[in-house]
């Protein structure tokens, strides 16, 4: 007599496992971006230098973009 096998797998279930995965990767993705911007510790505006340093700004130096101007 031979075994009967079931017509339909019953585990793994694909989908379940490609979810969980899914899940799992951006999860984790988000966690670390959450670490990398509670860590940061740049200063990117002059109320993040008067919130740190408690001194009024008196002056800021303006960004300067190559690319917006071209090569002439």
């Amino acid at each position: 007599m031979r075994p009967a096998f079931p017509q339909r797998h019953r585990f793994p279930k694909k989908i379940v496992f490609v979810g969980g995965s899914l899940g799992a990767g951006l999860a984790l993705s988000l966690g670390i971006l959450y670490l990398l911007a509670v860590s940061d510790k740049g200063m990117y505006s002059e109320r993040d230098v008067e919130v740190c340093l408690k001194l009024p700004v008196l002056t800021s130096v303006p960004s300067f973009d190559v690319r917006a101007h071209g090569n002439g």
